[in-house]
């Protein structure tokens, strides 16, 4: 007979301790809260309404070579600008008009600041694509041709070369340059020096056109069309920015107004605001010179 199986006594004591529960794990929280309440970058940034808009922009120069110090040409600076609107910037010499319109079209990087287009940053190249800048400082090349010149802004601006063609030949026609289209750069007047700026800040058809002083060296008949050319563009939805030293070419064509001095922001408001006529000049040269018109 096999003998039986013997099993060990259980041993006497206390019971061994319970082990502890895993933690219960937290719900996890949308992800748009988690992003606000945590403070993380959200996955869906959150886009700006349409149109320009600047926040908090400055700028400084470093100016002297014995004892360098910082100039500041622009102190921040915040504003918006819709769609078809046209904005006059005004200011006296120095104010900081060119240096904010440089900012604008993304030729110059603000220190501190931000420019935004239809809530994304001008910054990156391809919303530098969709801004328009004429500027004594922007010359066309002086050994190309009107035609190359216009064509070569296109190709920098990734238009098609069939579209850009077309759009050439128009702009050729509107700003009465076709005659001058196989001349140089370098042979032309200053006024047509002015259209060519103008034609090749229009060829890749941006949304935002800033113009830096647009009248300069334009007859009367080419500065009306000029005028002409910014009301149609303003009514095609285009943001029109423009700096204007005389007060009866942003009276005629601004329905907008931003008047800088010493860099700084002393007015910003609709044109009407400031009445028209002689009340309009008047009232403008107050701010200029910081006195109560």
């Amino acid at each position: 007979m096999m003998a039986p199986t013997t099993h060990p006594a259980p041993r006497l004591g206390p019971p061994p301790p319970a082990q502890p529960m895993p933690p219960a794990q937290p719900m996890p929280r949308p992800a748009r809260q988690r992003a606000e309440g945590s403070g993380a970058t959200s996955p869906q940034p959150r886009r700006e309404p349409g149109g320009l808009a600047v926040e908090g922009v400055a700028k400084s120069y470093r100016e002297g070579f014995v004892r360098p110090r910082l100039a500041r040409a622009l102190r921040p600076v915040s504003a918006r600008f819709g769609q078809g609107e046209v904005i006059g910037v005004v200011g006296p010499n120095g104010a900081g008009k060119s240096t904010l319109l440089k900012i604008l079209s993304g030729v110059l990087p603000p220190d501190t600041g931000r420019v935004m287009l239809d809530g994304l940053p001008v910054a990156s190249q391809a919303l530098r694509r969709r801004v328009g800048y004429v500027s004594d400082h922007a010359a066309p090349y002086p050994k190309l041709t009107v035609r190359e010149n216009i064509l070569l802004r296109a190709s920098l601006h990734g238009v098609p070369r069939a579209v850009a063609a077309a759009r050439c030949e128009a702009l050729l026609e509107s700003y009465c340059l076709a005659e001058l289209q196989h001349r140089a750069a370098d042979a032309l007047s200053t006024g047509e020096n002015q259209k060519l700026r103008l034609a090749g800040a229009l060829i890749h058809e941006p949304a935002v056109l800033v113009l830096d002083e647009p009248t300069t060296g334009l007859d009367m008949v080419a500065a009306c069309e000029l005028f002409e050319t910014i009301v149609q563009l303003a009514g095609k939805g285009q943001t029109l920015v423009l700096c204007s030293h005389a007060a009866q070419e942003i009276e005629r064509v601004c329905n907008s107004l931003l008047v800088l001095r010493a860099g700084s922001v002393v007015f910003r408001g609709a044109c009407a605001d400031l009445g028209s006529g002689a009340s309009f000049e008047a009232a403008l040269l107050g701010l200029l010179r910081g006195v109560a018109a």
